[in-house]
């Protein structure tokens, strides 16, 4: 197993995608700091500033963590390398746990980086407000979403496996989601209910609106019962292929 995980970090150290997807995702809170300092007047309060800024990072980085998963496994299947892995001695659970080792680590990686940069700019645009109780606030909010937004996403990884070398059923899937947890933000107190049982708009509405208890455990157990499923058809479908 950890030669797994070693051989697929050696392939990500030698491609370019990784750097380009976090380098996409790290310039929107660059530029939203950067315009709130220089260009525009940001909102009066820094909790309508977090708020924006995770929004935004819940549209960027769902659709690039898409592009990573998508890459990691269509590569095996369209270098044929795959063919080694399906004939080698090596259990099948390792080689989809050693992708999601990568996506994961990938994804954490850039999330610890945004939170870094949005600290930096609640430093510099709200200074006055600026205190411990703010930036764990922001750490707060930002792990908390991006995490449930990662394990919410699980199915692309079913998706990638079960499209083989085909590229846009993850990427169009990923758009997807993350529409639907766009969608979540603005989720009428009608709709909260069934908004709930969704995953993806769980994700936004556990992070961001203010719901009864009831409604925050229909949120966790959709947002969980996704991710398994995600894993557990990711495994089936694999173990069924022969080539």
């Amino acid at each position: 197993m950890v030669n797994v995980f070693k051989a697929e970090l050696m392939k990500a150290k030698k491609s370019r995608i990784f750097i380009v997807s976090a380098l996409i995702v790290l310039l929107v809170p660059i530029f939203i700091v950067l315009k709130d300092l220089f260009l525009t007047r940001p909102p009066e309060h820094f909790m309508d500033w977090m708020k924006n800024g995770l929004m935004l990072n819940g549209i960027v980085l769902p659709i690039m963590s898409g592009f990573i998963i998508t890459f990691l496994i269509q590569r095996e299947y369209q270098d044929y390398t795959i063919i080694n892995v399906l004939t080698a001695p090596v259990s099948k659970q390792a080689f989809i746990t050693s992708k999601l080792f990568i996506w994961f680590l990938w994804y954490a990686i850039v999330l610890f980086a945004v939170e870094t940069i949005n600290i930096f700019g609640y430093f510099l645009i709200y200074r006055s407000a600026f205190e411990l109780d703010g930036i764990k606030l922001f750490i707060e909010c930002f792990t908390k979403s991006g995490l449930l937004s990662f394990v919410a996403s699980l199915p692309l990884l079913w998706i990638a496996v079960k499209q083989r070398k085909m590229f846009y059923p993850t990427i169009i899937l990923a758009l997807g989601f993350t529409v639907i947890q766009l969608a979540g933000v603005n989720t009428s107190m009608e709709m909260i209910p069934f908004a709930s049982a969704v995953p993806w708009s769980a994700v936004s509405i556990v992070s961001i609106s203010e719901v009864q208890a009831q409604y925050k455990v229909i949120c966790m157990a959709s947002i969980l019962i996704s991710g398994v499923l995600g894993l557990l058809l990711s495994c089936f479908t694999f173990n069924r292929q022969d080539q």
